[in-house]
């Protein structure tokens, strides 16, 4: 393949990293690695947004310069996408929850709620920490109360940093299973149906090995001077 032009690859999100953001990156790694963490004990959160009509990047595939077909023009129903919400940790997976792309603040301090009653309901004994983002709706003041609230202990990734957080990869492997089933999807019900299952198929070795090379992602930024890291 690579002899006639042929590439395999999957899209980069593309995002700029300015020296500030270097900068956040590398402290907020030098913190967290000096502190010891008992990387067991985080839960990874993210939300992620599935299509009809096949992966968004998470999926390798073969492109050969004038032998590859485009990509094919899908009815408007092929545009409708589905987009959920779940955590992983060392010891389990969250559940998923179905989310509007649009949700609001008080929707995604829902969700934690939720989540986090469901993760102490299974081991009580586990300090459990929140490892996420920062949109707008993760640190928001409704968001912020409600972590106190219901103390939850957290900590907030910098900015552009997607590949600091390790359910990104979990995402990209449920990706793969749920359109190696089916290219795309006839209706949101059925591609639903394919995701809780795939989720649920998920090993939790896979996910233990994840959430353990956190301080690895740490260390390759420290490494890159808080540019971009491969993951």
């Amino acid at each position: 393949m690579h002899q006639v032009g042929g590439t395999f690859s999957a899209k980069k999100r593309p995002f700029f990293l300015s020296q500030q953001h270097k900068e956040a990156r590398v402290e907020f790694s030098k913190e967290l690695l000096s502190n010891g963490e008992d990387w067991k004990t985080y839960v990874f959160v993210d939300e992620k947004k599935f299509k009809m009509d096949g992966p968004d990047g998470y999926v390798k595939k073969w492109s050969i310069p004038g032998v590859s077909p485009p990509e094919p023009q899908r009815s408007r129903e092929y545009r409708k996408t589905v987009m959920v919400f779940a955590g992983i940790n060392y010891y389990r997976k969250t559940s998923i929850q179905w989310v509007h792309e649009t949700w609001k603040a008080v929707d995604y301090a829902n969700a934690l709620k939720k989540m986090f009653k469901q993760l102490r309901d299974a081991d009580d004994s586990i300090e459990y920490i929140l490892y996420q983002d920062n949109a707008s709706i993760h640190t928001a003041k409704l968001t912020k109360n409600m972590l106190e609230q219901e103390d939850i202990p957290s900590v907030k990734a910098p900015a552009r940093s997607p590949y600091m957080n390790a359910i990104e990869n979990a995402w990209g492997e449920l990706s793969c299973m749920v359109y190696r089933i089916k290219p795309s999807y006839d209706s949101t019900s059925e591609l639903r149906t394919s995701i809780e299952k795939c989720w649920s198929q998920m090993s939790q070795k896979y996910i233990e090995k994840l959430c353990t090379s956190e301080p690895r992602r740490l260390v390759k930024v420290l490494c890159a001077s808080g540019e971009r890291i491969n993951y």
